[in-house]
């Protein structure tokens, strides 16, 4: 059983949904920078498997939905419950659908 299983309905175009999982990549180097090792993404760029030290997480999108699925038990037992909480919320924050006219 997979330690993060989340998947976020992204309201986008393929390519816009491509972006949105590039930036939450960016975002998840950025903030465990130095525990990511790997990260591989698929030639299509729908697809991404993070590898790093003591977990690993693949992440895709569909037409509708972003996933995010994987096993992080050193980071989980390293980080409690945040890390957990802090990829949902980069996750929701890279797929949060902007309305037109407002800044965020």
């Amino acid at each position: 059983m997979p330690d993060i299983n989340l998947t976020v309905k992204h309201g986008r175009t393929q390519q816009e949904a491509q972006t949105g999982l590039a930036e939450a990549i960016a975002q998840v180097q950025a903030r465990f920078g130095a525990a990511v090792r790997r990260v591989e993404w698929s030639n299509d760029h729908n697809s991404v498997h993070l590898q790093g030290t003591g977990f690993e997480v693949d992440a895709w999108i569909d037409a509708q939905e972003a996933h995010f699925v994987g096993n992080i038990p050193l980071l989980a037992h390293l980080f409690g419950g945040s890390i957990g909480s802090a990829l949902k919320q980069i996750a929701e924050n890279a797929f949060h659908k902007r309305l037109p006219g407002r800044q965020e």
